[in-house]
Order: C-alpha cells, then structure tokens, then sequence
C-alpha cells in the first residue's frame, strides 16, 4: 500500500471519528447529576405554547422571555435524619426542602430514592400532617440513560424520554451542557400530564407541566445575585425587530434554508415558510402574542414577538 493511499484511509478515520464525536450524546448516569446544590426558583403564571418546547441535538431553548412572580422559593437537601416527616418514608434516601419566601406557610419536603439505577420520586409532605404518597413512586430518570432513549418500567406512571441536548437560556444567566427529559403519565383516567425538566450536573433548571394545550406548573431557576426578575423588563431579540411592533417586523442573521414557524399564543400555526435570503420581512396584522421557531440545521431557536 503506497503512502498516500495509507494517509487517505488514516484521515478518512479521523474525520469518522471526529463525526462521531460531534453528534454522540453524552449518557445520562447516576454520577452525572448532583441535585444537592442550594437553589432558588421562580413561578412563571402565563401558559408557555407547547409547539415550542421542542427536542433535539445541540439545541438551544430560549425562554429569555419568562417573568416570575413574587412567589419564590428555595430548595436544599436535607438528610433523611432532619426530615419532620422521614418516617412516612421509609425507603427515601434524599429529602429536598422546598421553602417559600413570600409564602412562609408552604415548607414541603419531597422524598427520592436514588441509586446506580434510577432517580423515583417518592411523594411529598407539609406541616401540620400532610402527606401525599405516590403508588407507584414517579420516575424522574434511569441510570444509564442514552440520548434519544425511553424508559418504561412497572414502578413508573408511564415512560420517560431523554430526547434533547444543548443550551438553556433563561432570564437571568445561560447553561450549557443541558440534558431534556420528558415523561409521559396519567394524572387520571381522561388525562395525561407530559412533564419536561431541563437539568445540568448541579441542579434541575426548568420544569414544565402541560396538561393538554396549556401548562399547568412552570417553575424555572434563578441565579443567587440576581433581582426580582418580575420587575425587569424582557429580553427582547436582536435578530426580531422591532419589537413589539405594530405589525411588520423582521428577522435577520438567518441562514438560507431555515425552517420559520409563526404560532399564535393558542398555539395554532399562522405561518411556515423557509428563508430564502438572510434577512426576512413579515407582517401580521392582527394583535396579540405570537412566537417565533426558527430551524437551523444546528441549533433551534425560539423568540416571543408583540404585535399591538
């Protein structure tokens, strides 16, 4: 075999390898994720569309948008021990306080069990004496969990998916190395609930409850330095303006080819269309909130648009 023939194939090797690398996922383990960090977090009130709480490789959610209420809380670990209510759970092995600051009358402890092969959540309690069990306990992950595999066992209330990976940007900071995961349950025979909880290897960032159209819980993290995110004003995209708008925008920094949904905040689709220059202009004549998908061959983004 001749020198050049043999580089070929050595670098034919290394851009397989390198392709691998790129696209492959990272599994999800039990050492991978460490929930003990002290963290607070903020209610978001208004419906989020479900359209845009799309999955992926490499994607970036943008929720730039939310606004929490007064509501905060703050959640830490404690040890089985210190639990006020450890004896109602006899298997837990991790209790996380979750202690509202405006609300001081709301202190629940929620029980897990976690080990080298699941993360179940096992119920929850409040003073004087409530208890809330349940049976079975709810699957939160599975150890190892593959990118863009589902889990379903006998002690879940359905199947769990880990179907995204990338960057969360939320009011006040940005993380990278986000893991997505969405469970399927019935909360009653006419009812299903889809959860979806965004996490990196501290602490769990976002979750959202969607039952039916509209979610039904939203609570996101907050950084310790920052202020009460109610009163600041929203992030507004540079690659959307103007906005808010009375009824033409654009949106520039596209690439050719992107795929450009439109949803109204019903979540009914108005528009798709795919750019054919780097700059597009639109325009929308009835007032409301919209939001705006955009599809990239690497990356998808959301954006909130204002038309009054």
């Amino acid at each position: 075999m001749c020198l050049v023939t043999m580089i070929k194939k050595i670098l034919l090797h290394l851009i397989f390898a390198i392709s691998i690398h790129t696209i492959a996922q990272p599994t999800i383990t039990e050492n991978t994720i460490n929930f003990s960090k002290r963290a607070r977090y903020l209610t978001h009130t208004d419906s989020i569309n479900p359209n845009l709480l799309f999955s992926g490789n490499n994607v970036t959610w943008d929720f730039s948008f939310l606004n929490g209420d007064l509501a905060d809380s703050v959640i830490f670990t404690l040890k089985t021990s210190q639990s006020n209510f450890g004896t109602f759970f006899p298997t837990a092995n991790e209790v996380i306080n979750d202690y509202s600051y405006i609300k001081a009358e709301r202190n629940i402890e929620n029980f897990y069990f976690r080990d080298q092969n699941k993360y179940l959540m096992l119920g929850s309690a409040y003073p004087p004496n409530n208890i809330s069990k349940f049976n079975p306990p709810r699957y939160l992950l599975k150890f190892p969990f593959e990118f863009n595999k589902i889990h379903s066992d006998s002690t879940a209330n359905g199947t769990i998916k880990y179907d995204g990976y990338g960057t969360l940007i939320l009011p006040d900071a940005s993380y990278s190395n986000v893991y997505r995961v969405t469970s399927k349950d019935s909360v009653s025979p006419n009812i299903v609930r889809y959860t979806y909880r965004w996490f990196d290897n501290e602490k769990r960032l976002l979750t959202i409850y969607v039952n039916g159209v509209f979610t039904q819980g939203l609570f996101y993290s907050k950084t310790n330095n920052s202020t009460n995110i109610k009163n600041k004003s929203t992030k507004v995209s540079q690659n959307i303006y103007p906005n808010p708008t009375e009824g033409q925008f654009t949106i520039n920094s596209l690439k050719i080819g992107d795929q450009i949904h439109i949803y109204n905040a019903l979540g009914q689709i108005i528009l798709s269309t795919t750019a054919s220059n780097n700059i597009e202009n639109f325009n929308i004549i009835q007032k409301g909130l919209y939001y705006i998908l955009i599809k990239s061959e690497d990356k998808i983004l959301t954006h909130k648009l204002l038309i009054q």
